[in-house]
């Protein structure tokens, strides 16, 4: 797993744990200071969530990068192979080890691409249900504040 999958499985553990402890608590001094501990938890939840967004993003421009080159290789080949230079053959076939060579890390980051954007939903969710559980706790302790 990496670092940023790991933190956030600690984050969200540690968020429910704050969670089901002031589930049992009827104290509003308890029940605030669980409410600042999750909208710590929850702030760094987003940024975490706002990485891994940058993340998809910059591997996405990279994969536009690298289609770009391979077709311009592609280009280049085509237009080796209609020269008449003697040269032009070994240059369109490093050419075309090239485009092979681009073309297997193009797929590697495909898989990887799909990933992250995985790991990025599941972060965008686990923010989401943080935050229905931040407001519930915080209606809570309205509800706590306007009994005592």
């Amino acid at each position: 797993m990496g670092f940023l999958t790991n933190l956030r499985a600690l984050t969200l553990g540690a968020a429910h744990d704050i969670l089901n402890k002031s589930i049992d608590l009827n104290s509003p001094s308890v029940i605030r200071q669980y409410v600042r501990d999750l909208e710590s938890a929850l702030d760094r939840m987003k940024q975490d969530a706002a990485v891994q967004d940058g993340s998809v993003r910059t591997m996405l421009r990279e994969q536009k990068d690298l289609e770009a080159t391979i077709a311009t290789d592609k280009a280049t080949i085509v237009k080796l192979q209609a020269s008449k230079d003697v040269n032009a053959p070994a240059l369109a076939r490093l050419k075309a080890g090239t485009v092979i060579q681009n073309q297997k890390r193009l797929d590697e980051m495909s898989g990887a691409i799909l990933d992250q954007q995985n790991s990025s939903a599941g972060m965008k969710t686990a923010v989401d249900g943080l935050t229905v559980k931040h407001d519930q706790m915080l209606n809570r302790l309205r509800d706590l504040e306007r009994l005592d």
